[in-house]
This record gives C-alpha cells, structure tokens and sequence, in this order.
C-alpha cells in the first residue's frame, strides 16, 4: 500500500497491521456478517472453527470444544456460510 501522506489514514493503517495478529476470526464473523448469515449457521461456524484450532494446536486441552466435527459437514456448513455470506456464488459450486 502506498503511504497516502494523511496522518489519520497512517495511523487507522498502522493500528489495523499491529492488532490483526489478534484477531479471532470467529468473533470477527459475528460482526460483519450478521444481516445476511443466520445466528445458527454463525454458530455453527464458530464451532467449526474452535474444533479446527482445537486439532490444529495438537489437541492442548482435555476436553474438545463442544461438537465433534466431521469433514463432510464442516465443508458443507462452511459452504452454506460463504453462499450465504455472497463471499461465493452458486456458479462457483462444481
């Protein structure tokens, strides 16, 4: 990205690549979207994604997140969310 030379858009810039590290997707989808995505599928999401994290970090904790995931529905949910979401459309779909 170019520098824009406005003091507000550098420090907005700044402040964004400094806090993204921490960013939990999970939360981050909440906000943006939802008006077009159901709560449900939100959640059912959320979920995925903490049992991802979960397996993905070497199983840290006893006790798995809520919900065994297994690949076929998570790539259906995920599907679901990125239709509904509009991040792809049903020509996308093979």
């Amino acid at each position: 990205m170019l520098a824009s030379g406005d003091p507000i858009d550098e420090a907005i810039h700044s402040a964004i690549l400094n806090d993204v590290e921490y960013w939990r997707i999970a939360d981050r989808l909440i906000g943006i979207f939802r008006g077009p995505v159901a709560p449900a599928l939100i959640g059912q999401i959320r979920q995925i994604i903490g049992y991802r994290n979960w397996v993905a970090h070497g199983r840290a904790t006893v006790d798995p997140p809520d919900g065994n995931v297994a690949p076929q529905f998570a790539y259906d949910e995920l599907t679901r969310f990125l239709l509904a979401s509009r991040i792809i459309g049903s020509d996308s779909l093979i």
